[in-house]
């Protein structure tokens, strides 16, 4: 399947086409040396980035990036509402 399409999967439908597939939860912590912003930069957006609004897609296949893995889902804080259950939950 290519990138934007695999991209674009929704968890349920990820699961109804690879029902014996492991499904990761996205946790992005970006840190970034200068010589990678300047190379990050003159890449320039790519088609995909364009589309789906993701500015990680610009250096799949480009620049090394490293991944890793742990055991938990973290608390996510998107909203007002998020903030008020985390703080609920630290306290």
């Amino acid at each position: 399947m290519p990138l934007i399409q695999s991209l674009l999967l929704i968890p349920l439908e990820f699961y109804q086409l690879y029902p014996n597939k492991k499904l990761y939860h996205h946790l992005g912590v970006y840190c970034f040396q200068p010589s990678y912003l300047k190379q990050y930069i003159e890449l320039g957006e790519s088609e995909q980035e364009k589309i789906l609004k993701l500015e990680q897609i610009r250096v799949l296949g480009k620049i090394d990036i490293n991944v890793g893995y742990c055991d938990s889902n973290p608390l996510s804080v998107d909203t007002q509402e998020d903030l008020k259950r985390v703080e609920k939950e630290m306290n």
